[in-house]
């Protein structure tokens, strides 16, 4: 009869020491840092690879669309300057030039690459745009359809369709306007020559003496 006394007094403080323990364990646990620096990294890794990358192809499309706006402004130029030296024909001769400017200096990461010039004002201005894609490898894993900037159909081979930022669209405009007088106006030609032989520094004053001498000037 003794022993089933004694364990009925125990239960109580065995139950107390198990909940104390537990407790003791909990707060533990919760006040435990170690490895979170290692949780956070794991989850963070992924929304900071695609951001990392999501930079990378902005960037890429940001010089693309810098160095495609470039190539057209002179494509503008050799346009209008095809135009104004052409006795006929000049639109045609406009055209012409601005293709062939483009296929010699087209940016070696632009995919594709169509040329629309268009005439205006009998001939005397031209607006040129050139449309392009740029590849984006990093956005392309996400495999996001649709938007504005989606590979359709008429996107230029190498831009897989169905990936909505396998591709970004690049677009680059300029224009050129003949000065007065159009195709039959006189050409201006400008042109600076500079001396390089010394012969108007301190050695050689003879030459800068004449000079002065002649437009009554201190040089």
């Amino acid at each position: 009869g003794g022993v089933v006394m004694s364990t009925t007094i125990l239960q109580p403080e065995l139950a107390a020491k198990q909940k104390e323990r537990s407790l003791s364990s909990v707060k533990a646990f919760r006040n435990d840092e170690r490895g979170v620096v290692a949780m956070i990294f794991g989850l963070l890794f992924i929304p900071l690879l695609m951001a990392i990358g999501l930079a990378v192809d902005v960037a890429r499309w940001v010089q693309s669309k810098n160095e495609s706006q470039s190539v057209v402004d002179a494509m503008a130029l050799a346009a209008g300057r095809a135009a104004q030296m052409a006795t006929n024909g000049a639109e045609a001769a406009a055209e012409l030039a601005a293709q062939n400017y483009f296929a010699a200096s087209k940016p070696k990461s632009l995919l594709g690459g169509q040329v629309a010039v268009t005439p205006k004002n009998a001939g005397t201005s031209f607006d040129i745009v050139v449309t392009g894609w740029i590849r984006t490898p990093f956005m392309s894993v996400a495999n996001v359809g649709g938007g504005s900037n989606a590979s359709p159909a008429a996107a230029a081979a190498g831009c897989p369709a169905g990936n909505g930022f396998a591709c970004m669209k690049v677009e680059a405009k300029a224009s050129s306007i003949l000065a007065a007088g159009g195709n039959n106006g006189s050409n201006v030609e400008v042109s600076m020559m500079l001396d390089v032989t010394g012969s108007m520094g301190p050695g050689y004053g003879d030459g800068k003496k004449i000079l002065e001498a002649h437009f009554g000037v201190r040089i």
